[in-house]
C-alpha cells in the first residue's frame, strides 16, 4: 500500500494490487480525459499567440493613421476640427488595445506556467495530476497499460494481467474508439463541437411559409389575415387543405370574408368557459372398395353425404343430367341446378379412382348412387369449365345490370354535387365560422377543409346544450333561408354504400368469365349432339360487346368522380363514393334532424304558452263563479260564457262591458 496527501492535508491510503486485481480502467479513462484537456489548452495557447499578433498589427495600422492625421492638423485646413476629434478617438482605441494586449500576454504567461486555471485541476485531483506527470507516452511490459498508470509502479514492475475468465479480463472489455486528431494540433472536444455546429448550420431551413406564399401568388390569392377572437373559442378540428393543394379545387372560388354573422353571439355560443364428421362404419376409406349389401363406395362418407343431398334436391336421373349438359337444355339446366352441378363436379382424384375401378374389370352396376353419378358425368370432357360457362350465361344479365345501375347512380350523384350551388354556399359559411373559431391557432386562416368535418359539427358543443350544427341552422334560417329550401342531395344518398374498387373487381370477374367462354368454344364438339359451341358462340359475341361498353362507362364515371373529389380537396385511392358521399349525406341528415328538433322545441314552447293561457282562463272562471255566488246574480256566469272567446284579457274586458250593459238595462227597466 502507499499514501498520498490530498488537497485538504489529509492522508489517504490506497491498497496495493493483489495477485488477482482488476485492471484500473477508471484511471486509464481519467488519463485519456486529461490528455484531451491538454490538447485543448495547447490549441488555445496557439490561438492566443495568433490573436496577439493580429492585435499588434492593428495597433501599428492605427498608429500610422494617427501620424497621418497629425500632419494634416493646422491652420488653413478646413477639416481641422474633425481630424482632431478623429485623432482623439484613435488614441483612445490605441490605449484600450494596448491594455487588451497586456492582459492577454499576462494570461498567456500564466497558462504556459500551468496556472491558467488557477491551479484548479491540481487542487481538485492530485492523483490525476500525478498520473499525468508520470505518463511518458510509453506502455509497460504488458503492452496494455501505459507506463506510470499505477502509482508506485514502474515500467519494469507492471501489474499482473488477469487470465481469461477472471475479473478484469479484457475478453469482455468494451473497446473505445478514439478519433484521430488533426495534424495541426487542433482537436479534442472543440473540434467535435465545431463539426456538430457546422452540420447544424448546413441543415436546410423549413420553407413551408415560402411555398405557401408562392402557391397563393400563383393562384392570385392574398394572404389570409389571422383572426384573433375576443374570447377563447371551442375549436373545429378539421383538416386544413394546404395552399399548394388548392389549385383545381372549388376553394379559391369561395370567400369566407363575404359571410355575415353575429360575432358577439357566436362568441357567446362557442366561447369556452373558464374553469368518453359424421362417419358411417359401413363405408370404405377413400381409395378402397368395400362390399356392403352388394354396393361399392369409393368416396369418403362426407363427400358421399353431400352428393346424395344434392342429387335428391335436383330429382333428376344421371342420364338426364348428362344429356342436358351435352345438348345445353335450359329447361333442365336452370340457374339453381347449374350452381349445384358446379359444386358437385367430380374431382381429378375421383376420376382416377373411377377409371382404375373400371380398368380393373369391376362392375360399375354395384357402385353406390353417388359413385354412379360421378362415373356418368365424368365421361363429358371439360365438364366443370362447361358448367362454369353455362352459369356465366345465366348470370351475365344480372351482373351487367348491377354494374350498369351502379354506374348510372354514381354519375347522377357526381353531377348533382358538382352543380349544387347551395351546397357550395353552405361550405363557404362553415369555412367562415370555423376560421373564426380556430382564430389564433394553426387551424385558423384556412382556405379550405376536408369534408369529413361535416360530420363533426354536431359534436362541437356550445356553452349551452346545443351544437355548432344548431348554430348553423339558425344562421341559415335567419339570413340564408333560400339555401335551406334548395339544399337537397337525393342522388348522393343512393351511393353511400358503393365502392368503385368492388365494382371494378366485379367487372373484371365478368370480363374473365366471358374470356373463358371464348376460350372454351375453341374446342370442337366431342359428340354428335354436343351443342355447346353453337349456343355459346352467339352469346359470347353479344356479351363481349356489353363488357366493352360497361368498361368504357365505368372508366368514364370513375374519372368524373375522381375529378369531383379533387375539386373538393379530396384525393387518393382511399377516396371512394361511399366515404365521399356519406359525408355529404350525413351532413344533410344532421341538418334535417336539427330542423326537426328546432320545430319540436317551438311546438313545445307554443303548447306551454297555450297551457299557461288556459290556466289563467280557468282561474278567471273560478273567480267569476265566486263572484256570482257572492252577488246572487244568476246571469253573471252565463254572460261570461257568452263572452268566452279570444285571449283571457279580452274575455274579461268583454265580460265587464256586457255585465255593465246588462246591469244598466236592469236599472232602466226598474225605473220604468
Amino acid at each position: 500500500s502507499f499514501e498520498r496527501v490530498t488537497a485538504d492535508g489529509k492522508k489517504k491510503v490506497r491498497k496495493s494490487l493483489t495477485a488477482e486485481p482488476p485492471l484500473n480502467y477508471a484511471s486509464l479513462g481519467e488519463l485519456f480525459d486529461s490528455k484531451l484537456e491538454l490538447d485543448a489548452r495547447v490549441s488555445q495557447l496557439a490561438s492566443s499567440d495568433e490573436i496577439i499578433d493580429k492585435q499588434r498589427e492593428k495597433l501599428k495600422a492605427m498608429a500610422a493613421q494617427i501620424q497621418e492625421l497629425k500632419k494634416n492638423v493646422g491652420v488653413g485646413v478646413p477639416q481641422a476640427a474633425e481630424q482632431q476629434e478623429a485623432v482623439k478617438i484613435l488614441k483612445e482605441k490605441n490605449e484600450n488595445l494596448l491594455k487588451t494586449i497586456a492582459d492577454m500576454e499576462k494570461e498567456l504567461a500564466e497558462a504556459k506556467k500551468g496556472g491558467g486555471n488557477g491551479g484548479k485541476n491540481k487542487d481538485d485531483n492530485n492523483l490525476k495530476d500525478s498520473l499525468i506527470q508520470d505518463y511518458k507516452g510509453k506502455l509497460d511490459e504488458t503492452g496494455l497499460v501505459p507506463a506510470g498508470i499505477c502509482p508506485g509502479k514502474t515500467a519494469k514492475d507492471p501489474p499482473p494481467v488477469p487470465k481469461p475468465g477472471m475479473p478484469g479480463s479484457l475478453e469482455n472489455a468494451p473497446v473505445a474508439v478514439v478519433e484521430k486528431k488533426p495534424a495541426n494540433g487542433e482537436g479534442g472536444l472543440a473540434a467535435m463541437l465545431a463539426g456538430k455546429q457546422a452540420k447544424i448550420a448546413a441543415k436546410p431551413k423549413d420553407n413551408k411559409a415560402e411555398k405557401a406564399k408562392a402557391a397563393l401568388q400563383k393562384l392570385g390569392l392574398p394572404d389570409k389575415k389571422p383572426i384573433k377572437p375576443n374570447v377563447k373559442m371551442t375549436h373545429v378540428f378539421w383538416s386544413v387543405i394546404p395552399p399548394d393543394q388548392l389549385e383545381g379545387t372549388i376553394w379559391p372560388e369561395l370567400s369566407d370574408q363575404s359571410v355575415k354573422f353575429d360575432i358577439k353571439h357566436f362568441e357567446e355560443s362557442f366561447g369556452k368557459k373558464a374553469a368518453k364428421k359424421l362417419a358411417r362404419t359401413t363405408t370404405a376409406a377413400p381409395g378402397t372398395m368395400t362390399k356392403h349389401v352388394e354396393v361399392v363406395h369409393l368416396i369418403d362418407s362426407q363427400r358421399q353425404q353431400n352428393l346424395g343431398i344434392a342429387l335428391k334436391r335436383m330429382r333428376l336421373k344421371n342420364k338426364e343430367i348428362k344429356s342436358a349438359v351435352i345438348t345445353m337444355d335450359d329447361t333442365v339446366l336452370s340457374p339453381a341446378t347449374v350452381n349445384v352441378l358446379v359444386d358437385i363436379c367430380p374431382t381429378a382424384e375421383e376420376k382416377q379412382l373411377l377409371d382404375k375401378y373400371i380398368k380393373d374389370g369391376s362392375d360399375p352396376k354395384v357402385l353406390g348412387p353417388e359413385e354412379k353419378y360421378l362415373y356418368e358425368v365424368s365421361q363429358i370432357p371439360r365438364l366443370q369449365e362447361r358448367l362454369q360457362c353455362l352459369r356465366t350465361k345465366h348470370e351475365f344479365g344480372y351482373h351487367a345490370r348491377k354494374i350498369l345501375d351502379i354506374t348510372k347512380l354514381t354519375r347522377n350523384a357526381v353531377v348533382e354535387v358538382e352543380k349544387s350551388e347551395p351546397f357550395k354556399r353552405i361550405l363557404e359559411i362553415i369555412l367562415a365560422l370555423g376560421n373564426y373559431a380556430n382564430g389564433g391557432t394553426p387551424r385558423g386562416a384556412a382556405w379550405g377543409f376536408k369534408l369529413d368535418v361535416l360530420g363533426k359539427l354536431a359534436n362541437v358543443k356550445d356553452t349551452g346544450h346545443t351544437t355548432m350544427m344548431h348554430y348553423l341552422y339558425h344562421l341559415l334560417e335567419d339570413q340564408y333561408p333560400e339555401l335551406l329550401k334548395k339544399f337537397h342531395l337525393p342522388a348522393a344518398s343512393k351511393v353511400t354504400q358503393l365502392s368503385l374498387t368492388d365494382v371494378s373487381g366485379d367487372l373484371n370477374a365478368l370480363s374473365k368469365a366471358v374470356q373463358q367462354i371464348k376460350s372454351e368454344i375453341q374446342h370442337p364438339p366431342f359428340t354428335k349432339g354436343d351443342r355447346f359451341q353453337k349456343v355459346m358462340e352467339k352469346f359470347e359475341v353479344r356479351a363481349s360487346k356489353d363488357v366493352v361498353r360497361l368498361q368504357t362507362d365505368f372508366e368514364s364515371v370513375r374519372s368524373d368522380f375522381q375529378k369531383l373529389a379533387i375539386r373538393f380537396g379530396e384525393s387518393g385511392p382511399q377516396v371512394q363514393p361511399s366515404s365521399f358521399f356519406s359525408s355529404l349525406v350525413t351532413f344533410e341528415h344532421d341538418l334535417k334532424r336539427v330542423a326537426k328538433q328546432v320545430a319540436k322545441m317551438r311546438e313545445d314552447a307554443e303548447r306551454k304558452d297555450k297551457a299557461e293561457k288556459e290556466k289563467l282562463r280557468r282561474q278567471t272562471l273560478r273567480k267569476l263563479k265566486k263572484l256570482q255566488q257572492s252577488t246572487g246574480d244568476p246571469d253573471l256566469f252565463d254572460a261570461y260564457k257568452k263572452a268566452n272567446s279570444g285571449d283571457t284579457a279580452e274575455v274579461i274586458e268583454r265580460f265587464i262591458d256586457r255585465y255593465k250593459a246588462e246591469k244598466m238595462k236592469k236599472q232602466n227597466s226598474k225605473k220604468q
